[in-house]
């Protein structure tokens, strides 16, 4: 794990939580779920903590990769998480964070099934598990995809199930309502998380997210064609302020809460993005706009805005981004995942 991203890492409250209790993180080869495993390896190795590690994924040959460095500091749990939970270990703390994010798979046929499952099936599956081991929390990473223009988490979710990927945050909704329902009857409680364009080290290139694309232009100088407009807005939050947010979450008010986590302090449009790199030697690449791009959201203002996050709730906690858009691309660059 890169030096600078540990800095930024968990601290006092949520380790404090976790200190002597079993966590099963889900998707622990995903972007996310891997740097928030070893978040919690890293930091229980330099401070001796004592927390149980156990991971779960479907591809072994991946997470022993991943996980070279920490191969005798958690343990592995193979497996489908579409799928019921006969593991005996008992877990206090579940960390559902299965379920493929990039563009590319909420278009594909083959797709559309894993999606959902792992959304709605897993987050049954792992209720059931902590009903079982009467489980102190389950935390749920959802989506900022269910929000129209209003993005507090008290917000209505706005979904066209005639839009192509609509199934992505359907499933995402649907596994918080069975969340949020189960917990009433049992002894667990829940924390949904709903990211907003989160990157870094472990971010897939060429999967039709923005900076996986531009990682990859910068990495083989090839030229990047961008298939959105120029003006079309986003903000993006790096991995380390991603899991320091939790942290802060954990030192406010966590139980059965949702909340927010993106970065709204440096909101940028493509063409500024394009510009800023650009005035980096390490980070210079050539680009053109798509022409389709120029008139794909003409009649839609609302949309040029659209992935833009309320953090009200999260900055109340005194949370605040630290990595800017930069600094970020270049720590994913230099990541060893």
């Amino acid at each position: 794990m890169l030096v600078d991203d540990y800095k930024e890492l968990l601290h006092e409250d949520f380790l404090n939580f976790l200190e002597e209790k079993s966590i099963l993180i889900v998707g622990a080869t995903g972007m996310i779920g891997a740097y928030f495993a070893k978040s919690i390896l890293e930091v229980k190795r330099r401070y001796n903590r004592k927390i149980e590690v156990s991971l779960m994924a479907r591809d072994r040959d991946k997470l022993n990769y991943l996980f070279s460095s920490y191969s005798n500091e958690f343990k592995y749990l193979q497996h489908d998480i579409s799928h019921e939970i006969t593991d005996k270990n008992r877990y206090d703390v579940f960390f559902h964070a299965s379920s493929p994010a990039s563009p590319i798979f909420h278009s594909q046929d083959s797709e559309f099934y894993n999606l959902i499952n792992a959304n709605v099936l897993g987050i049954k599956n792992i209720v059931e598990k902590a009903k079982l081991d009467d489980s102190e929390l389950i935390v749920y990473l959802s989506t900022s995809y269910i929000y129209g223009e209003e993005k507090n988490e008290d917000s209505p979710a706005i979904i066209l199930p005639s839009d192509e990927g609509s199934h992505y945050s359907i499933s995402k909704i649907l596994a918080e309502r069975i969340l949020i329902h189960e917990s009433i009857s049992s002894s667990f409680n829940y924390l949904i998380i709903r990211p907003f364009n989160t990157y870094g080290p472990g971010i897939r290139m060429g999967e039709g997210r923005i900076i996986g694309d531009l990682v990859q232009s910068i990495k083989s100088k090839n030229k990047i064609e961008f298939k959105s407009p120029p003006n079309h807005q986003n903000s993006f939050c790096y991995l380390s302020d991603f899991i320091n947010a939790i942290d802060f979450i954990f030192s406010d008010s966590y139980k059965n809460c949702i909340y927010n986590i993106g970065n709204d302090e440096e909101i940028y449009s493509l063409i500024e993005i394009a510009e800023l790199l650009n005035q980096d030697a390490s980070t210079k690449f050539k680009f053109s706009f798509n022409q389709d791009s120029q008139r794909s959201l003409q009649g839609k203002p609302n949309m040029i805005k659209s992935k833009l996050p309320d953090l009200s709730k999260l900055k109340s906690t005194g949370w605040k981004p630290r990595v800017g858009l930069v600094e970020g691309i270049k720590r994913t660059m230099d990541a060893d995942i």
